[in-house]
């Protein structure tokens, strides 16, 4: 349904709330005649592949260099926990 404003006035209410009735009566009917076979069905909307993730440009980049251990800036590594 159309979002009405904060205050319409009520002849103005009345047409859109018209119109909204029409517009459901009409798809209503639509939908109807698709079951019953006498309009197509409407065709399936190709699917678009998923999107590519922004990051990923960076992952593969350091992917294909060899891992490198780099010290932790906040101070040194502790062996025994393997981080």
């Amino acid at each position: 349904m159309k979002a009405k404003r904060y205050h319409e006035k009520p002849s103005e209410r009345r047409i859109r709330e018209l119109a909204e009735a029409v517009s459901r009566a009409r798809k209503l009917a639509r939908k109807k005649a698709q079951r019953e076979g006498l309009l197509p069905m409407p065709k399936p909307k190709p699917k678009k592949p998923p999107r590519k993730n922004l990051f990923s440009q960076l992952d593969d980049s350091s992917a294909s260099k060899p891992s490198v251990a780099k010290p932790s800036q906040h101070g040194p590594e502790n062996p025994s926990t393997g981080a």
